[in-house]
């Protein structure tokens, strides 16, 4: 695969940005106590790693990017950030390429469930990609053994499909040596043959998401006219606060 070619390799397709992972994995909140709060503070500043490898039909896509997110603005209502993508790398069936990208611009609503998102690798629709790296917390529940819940997220047109996240608080756990508190997520996109995927999702006990990992199905590739398969994995790097 000639270098630089990576979007007409897989048909003319040019891949959804890289969303933030950094985003909804890392939205940080204050310690446990009781119902815990989940909203980042405006000024926050988060670093993760994140690895994604697709299967497009055949042809396989390997995905690196470093991650900054800064929280821009926090209501009652929205919460908007702004996450960096630092070197991006993109390898196809084994071969690099040079890929471009632009600033990620989310927002989300007041249960942190997306509302919109912008930006990332140039001309490529980052929503789906937003779906499997969003942990979609329990907002407002007290966290406890056994609990389970489920957020239905409307669809924002032209932006974010309607989709049902079932999550569930799995414990304690450790990670790396630290203690976090585990849970799972599951996703479905409405409509047959949709995207869908599970997550596990590691929260430190000052609320900055530690690690996301999700494994995902049928995500919409519109320009290659495909689906992909894959894997992510989104990891604070350093603690992830900056």
């Amino acid at each position: 695969v000639p270098k630089g070619s990576w979007i007409r390799y897989t048909v003319s397709m040019r891949f959804p940005a890289l969303v933030p992972a950094l985003l909804a994995a890392t939205a940080v909140g204050a310690s446990w106590q009781g119902a815990i709060s989940f909203k980042p503070k405006e000024g926050d500043k988060v670093s993760s790693k994140v690895v994604a490898d697709l299967d497009l039909n055949g042809v396989t896509a390997h995905i690196t990017s470093d991650l900054l997110t800064e929280t821009k603005k926090v209501t009652e209502s929205d919460v908007e950030q702004v996450t960096q993508l630092k070197d991006l790398k993109i390898e196809l069936d084994g071969q690099p390429n040079d890929a471009q990208a632009t600033d990620l611009k989310v927002t989300y609503g007041a249960k942190l469930e997306p509302k919109s998102v912008e930006g990332g690798i140039d001309g490529s629709d980052p929503a789906q990609w937003l779906i499997v790296q969003c942990f979609v917390p329990p907002i407002g529940k007290e966290i406890k053994d056994g609990m389970q819940y489920t957020v239905e997220v409307p669809e924002v047109k032209d932006k974010v499909p309607a989709y049902t996240y079932d999550g569930a608080y799995l414990g304690t756990d450790t990670l790396d040596g630290k203690a976090t508190r585990k849970f799972k997520g599951v996703f479905k996109v409405k409509g047959a043959d949709a995207l869908s995927g599970e997550q596990l999702v590691w929260v430190r006990d000052d609320g900055v998401v530690a690690k996301l990992t999700c494994k995902f199905k049928s995500m919409d590739v519109p320009v290659a006219g495909r689906k992909a398969d894959g894997t992510i994995s989104v990891v604070a790097k350093n603690g992830g606060s900056e």
